[in-house]
């Protein structure tokens, strides 16, 4: 004797809300796209100005002016236009900045929400790793450089510029 999974009452008012003509379903299928906004993409601007914000803080860490750098990289980081592994480095790079700038507590929020999901998981226990140093957590900054390693054979401790 087979058990259904259904409730056929269930079922039967399920039914009835479906369309039953092919007019129904374009009906609900153009209320669909109306509703999600399928008909347009995302605005190309948002990319633009995320890779200039991205190309200005590059500029200015290679200046070693972090400050300045660190502001770039949260706006780029801020309106959604790089991709997973843009947003990665630029979170990593903010860190570093971070750090450099003394802001060790900002720095160390935004390694751990990098941690989560980071495509550059190496990075991120490297600049870890010298935020413990900074801080004077010389076994965790040795744990983390460990990891980074780990991941990451060629990978150079951070040093002082």
């Amino acid at each position: 004797m087979g058990v259904s999974i259904f409730n056929p009452n269930l079922q039967k008012r399920l039914s009835m809300l479906l369309p039953r003509t092919r007019l129904s379903w374009l009906w609900l299928i153009l209320v669909f796209c109306t509703l999600t906004a399928c008909r347009k993409g995302p605005d190309p601007k948002i990319f633009a100005d995320a890779g200039q914000a991205l190309d200005e803080a590059n500029k200015a860490f290679e200046a070693n002016d972090f400050a300045k750098a660190a502001e770039h990289y949260a706006t780029a980081m801020a309106n959604g236009g790089l991709n997973a592994d843009a947003y990665c480095d630029a979170g990593v790079h903010r860190a570093e900045c971070l750090i450099r700038t003394n802001k060790l507590d900002e720095a160390e929020t935004i390694l751990t929400e990098l941690e989560q999901g980071a495509t550059n998981l190496a990075q991120v226990h490297n600049v870890r790793a010298y935020l413990y140093k900074k801080q004077g957590k010389g076994t965790q900054a040795s744990e983390q450089q460990r990891l980074a390693k780990q991941l990451d054979p060629m990978l150079q401790p951070l040093a002082e510029k």
